[in-house]
């Protein structure tokens, strides 16, 4: 069974298919009967795609292909991208869109050149100041306010409001097994007579006191 890559993959010389030149010729009618026979745009380069809609210096290709779900950030021959192509024609608007679909500027094509590079080799001043301001504003970090009194904010702790305990240094088997010191610990102390109090002043204790003379 053939898949609809089978049926409409046929490209020309450029690796156009059917369904890209209805969609370059604006036939609508025609796109809608290739897609409804199970054409499918993804045949195609993707790469390519997207340069070919530059070259065509047609921003409503770009957006068409972007709308049918094309990644036109994609690069296609000799690793160049629809923004590389862009950048070359000075075509600001479409660099402007491709950046706002995820379009890199220093992705190097096979020949190392980045769009960045381009339109610094070529003198575009008004992409060299967007590519800048990109840079810019990767460069800063954002920062967390400190507050005045160089204390961190109460509501960014929480509930818990000590710090919390620390686990003792590991230290050897014989130390972990080994029972706690009482004269560090007082409370335990003051525990066990608390206990020893309760049980003789029940029922059970006097009970044992008494056996404990006969």
């Amino acid at each position: 069974m053939k898949t609809s890559c089978d049926a409409f993959v046929y490209t020309d010389l450029d690796g156009s298919i059917p369904l890209w030149e209805a969609m370059i010729g604006g036939h609508k009618s025609v796109k809608k009967i290739l897609i409804d026979k199970g054409a499918d745009i993804f045949c195609a380069d993707a790469g390519h795609l997207a340069c070919s809609a530059v070259d065509k210096n047609s921003i409503e290709l770009l957006k068409e292909l972007k709308e049918l779900g094309v990644d036109v950030t994609k690069p296609g021959m000799s690793g160049m991208t629809a923004l590389h192509k862009a950048v070359s024609d000075g075509n600001v608007e479409m660099v402007k869109f491709l950046l706002d679909v995820g379009a890199e500027v220093d992705m190097q094509d096979d020949y190392g050149w980045t769009p960045r590079g381009l339109a610094e080799h070529q003198g575009h001043e008004e992409i060299k100041n967007i590519f800048q301001n990109i840079k810019e504003n990767k460069q800063i970090a954002p920062v967390s306010p400190i507050p005045e009194d160089g204390m961190p904010n109460v509501s960014s702790i929480g509930r818990f409001q000590s710090a919390p305990v620390m686990p003792a240094a590991r230290g050897s088997l014989d130390n972990m097994l080994q029972p706690p010191n009482q004269e560090e610990l007082p409370w335990l102390d003051s525990h066990r007579r608390r206990r020893a109090n309760t049980f003789h002043n029940s029922i059970f204790g006097m009970i044992s006191a008494a056996n404990y003379g006969k």
